[in-house]
């Protein structure tokens, strides 16, 4: 069964990562070069700080996973996320689009105190209904 889409982290922190990422593989490929005894190829060492700022960026970062990914947009591209475009299951108790169309759209107007007639599946989160 479909399920919720993952939220993601805001572009600006996505470029923060990226600069921490580039900056300590330069920074420890310059420290490696310099240190001559060490038992690995300077690149080796920078590949291994960088992958690691990057876990630990990850790791740090998860709570700021608020934003849905650029294919929810719309109200009708997360109802496009629960629906399955070719049926998986042939179990009679599988909701129908309608159904599922029914109860995000209570949870939506429930959610952000929309009148029945403020809802429309082409309105934006963001736009529209004022999500930040």
């Amino acid at each position: 069964f479909a399920r919720w889409p993952s939220l993601i982290r805001p572009r600006w922190v996505k470029v923060l990562m990226f600069i921490a990422v580039a900056g300590a593989f330069v920074a420890s490929w310059q420290v490696a070069e310099r240190l001559m005894d060490l038992p690995l190829p300077p690149s080796w060492v920078a590949l291994g700080l960088g992958a690691a700022v990057w876990w630990a960026g990850l790791r740090g970062t998860r709570f700021m996973r608020r934003e849905f990914p650029m294919s929810c947009l719309t109200v009708g591209d997360l109802l496009r996320s629960f629906v399955p475009q070719t049926p998986r299951f042939t179990n009679a108790s599988k909701f129908s689009r309608e159904e599922i169309a029914t109860r995000v759209r209570r949870i939506v107007i429930e959610q952000f105190a929309l009148r029945e007639s403020d809802y429309r599946e082409d309105a934006e989160f963001v736009k529209d209904f004022g999500a930040d």
